[in-house]
């Protein structure tokens, strides 16, 4: 990247308008959403998994998804990751395995989302953020699939942290 120039700031995301120089020598400019990074979890509860309704003003419809966030500053992905499933599903975790990082728009923004898996939930009190709508459903590991399968489940996040769970063994059968 040649330049960058801040277009617009809010909360902790920029917009910016960023001079290129692509690898044949050609430069040109690009709008680029600056991302803070973000955490997801698969909380799993013995056959079933813990998924968020939630609604999502931008599609203006519910849809389902696992708990995620955006990574506060000075915050580590993981701690991020247990801020979220306490805040949004009222649980916390006693075991964490990391499945690996995303980039969920790598076409316009720079987000990096890091996935885990967190089993051994028990209850505790959490709060979700105020403008957040959602519920918490427990799912078994084959209604999840159907969901994915019929296209009720459009969340590319979501979809792709079950599957990289699943192939590493991680969701039970």
């Amino acid at each position: 990247m040649a330049q960058s120039e801040t277009i617009h700031r809010w909360k902790r995301f920029r917009l910016c308008e960023d001079t290129v120089d692509f690898p044949d020598g050609k430069t040109a400019k690009q709008t680029i959403v600056r991302h803070p990074g973000a955490a997801l979890i698969v909380p799993i509860q013995g056959d079933h998994l813990f998924l968020l309704r939630q609604y999502r003003p931008a599609l203006d419809r519910w849809i389902f998804e696992f708990p995620a966030g955006t990574i506060e500053e000075n915050e580590s992905p993981i701690a991020c990751a247990k801020r979220e499933l306490q805040e949004e599903t009222q649980h916390v975790a006693d075991c964490w395995t990391e499945l690996g990082a995303i980039h969920p728009a790598p076409g316009f923004c720079d987000e990096e989302m890091y996935l885990y898996v967190a089993s051994s939930l028990a209850p505790k009190s959490g709060q979700p953020d105020d403008d957040e709508y959602l519920d918490v459903i427990s799912l078994s590991v084959d209604e999840v699939s159907k969901l994915i399968r019929d296209n009720e489940i459009t969340d590319c996040k979501t979809i792709t942290a079950f599957t990289l769970a699943t192939l590493k063994g991680l969701i039970p059968q």
